[in-house]
């Protein structure tokens, strides 16, 4: 019993011995070709070790780029490397730089916080509207998740309550102003922004055949898209009256509700 002890004992030094040997060998490997020793799919036994070519693995021969989301930029980025050049909401921005918003900007009492420029909420608005994004609460999350809306917002964040309110206050301006954003856009012979269609074909007229519309052309126009105005607040009034705390509040929501079950 004790002789049969012993050499027990001895085979499993010597397999103990065989696994460093072979464990040596695979870092030396793993060195040499720059990888984890995990990465060798080898058998580990007592008479032979088996390791594969290196090169029936893909991986040996790829260089991934680095994905780095640690390292901070050298020089502050710029919103304008944002978007590519002929972006929508380039063009919306443009087009309300180049619209008097005196009656909007004359109504800000000028107490308290300095007040988000109407210039940017208007873009805000117009932008979120055209391409289908209705509530303010939509909109606010917006303007960290989407690069568009960010780039509009200028990396500024207004919250849903004073989108909301910004509406239901300037909306009589508002119609004009968007209606205005779309009268230009058809000068400029832009046929469609975002979703709203501006190109004239609800217009049963002949004018496209002249160099000038029509004084009647241009009256029928103008309904068509006061029209489109009327239909995109609509919708933004019935997004904000049936709209709950989107996913973005469910994790706040869910620790409120856990301290309160606790401290019951």
């Amino acid at each position: 019993s004790r002789r049969l002890s012993d050499f027990h004992l001895a085979v499993l030094n010597f397999c103990c011995e065989i696994c460093l040997v072979n464990f040596l060998i695979l870092c030396e490997l793993a060195a040499f070709y720059s990888c984890a020793p995990h990465r060798f799919r080898c058998i580990l036994s007592i008479n032979h070790m088996v390791i594969p070519n290196p090169k029936e693995d893909i991986y040996m021969k790829v260089t991934f780029a680095d994905v780095d989301r640690e390292t901070l930029y050298l020089l502050p980025p710029s919103v304008q490397d944002w978007l590519p050049e002929n972006h929508l909401a380039r063009f919306v921005v443009e087009i309300v730089e180049q619209i008097n918003l005196w009656a909007l900007k004359s109504s800000y009492s000028g107490r308290g916080s300095k007040p988000y420029d109407p210039e940017m909420l208007v873009a805000l608005l117009f932008y979120g509207y055209a391409t289908g994004v209705f509530s303010s609460r939509k909109l606010e999350r917006s303007t960290y998740d989407s690069v568009a809306f960010r780039y509009i917002a200028a990396n500024t964040h207004p919250d849903h309550d004073t989108i909301a309110a910004f509406r239901k206050r300037c909306l009589p301006e508002l119609k004009g102003i968007f209606v205005e954003i779309l009268t230009i856009a058809h000068q400029m012979k832009v046929l469609k922004l975002g979703k709203v269609n501006i190109d004239g074909t609800k217009v049963h007229a002949n004018a496209s055949k002249h160099k000038a519309l029509s004084y009647g052309h241009a009256c029928k126009l103008e309904k068509q898209l006061e029209a489109e105005v009327t239909e995109l607040l609509q919708k933004a009034e019935s997004a904000d009256n049936s709209d709950i705390p989107d996913g973005m509040d469910v994790p706040a929501e869910i620790s409120i509700r856990a301290e309160a079950h606790c401290g019951n």
